[in-house]
């Protein structure tokens, strides 16, 4: 007999399901630097051999002087390939841990939504958002609180 009356609490669900949600709490902002940097909240440590299918809404405010690029790290052995789009570009399916993306002549506020596939080699590690301006200029780029990374394991697990 099942320990719930009912149905099981969402977080259970979720579990079960192999459904995560990484959500940033606050601001992050990169004044005057082109280097990529860790996203401070959206990562997420993938097991060996793991399958995940990969949304984001990443929030940004950003200026068209500098513009923005962005990419994904993962563990060796491993591919995250995706489209991404915004409000200031489209791109077909690219490898997004093999170059940087550029979102250029950027509005001041828009979200990237990227959806792409995971595929985990031998070797567990992160999956981490990596991002900077593309042009270092002594202006505030910032992703946003409330930028999501939700994650799907596609494998049996």
């Amino acid at each position: 007999m099942s320990a719930y009356l009912g149905n099981p609490p969402i977080a259970n669900y979720r579990e079960l399901l192999g459904v995560k949600t990484v959500r940033k709490l606050i601001d992050q902002t990169i004044n005057n630097s082109a280097t990529l940097t860790n996203d401070a909240a959206l990562f997420y440590y993938m097991r060996a051999n793991e399958r995940w299918y990969v949304l984001t809404n990443i929030k940004l405010s950003l200026q068209a002087t500098s513009d923005f690029k962005f990419i994904f790290t993962v563990p060796a052995g491993a591919t995250f390939v995706g489209n991404q789009s915004s409000a200031a570009s489209t791109a077909a399916e690219d490898a997004l841990t093999t170059q940087n993306t550029i979102l250029t002549a950027a509005p001041l506020l828009c979200s990237l939504r990227i959806a792409g596939q995971y595929v985990g080699g031998t070797t567990a590690g992160y999956l981490r958002f990596q991002w900077a301006q593309n042009t270092a200029t002594a202006e505030n780029t910032i992703v946003l609180a409330n930028s999501t990374l939700i994650l799907i394991r596609t494998d049996a697990g």
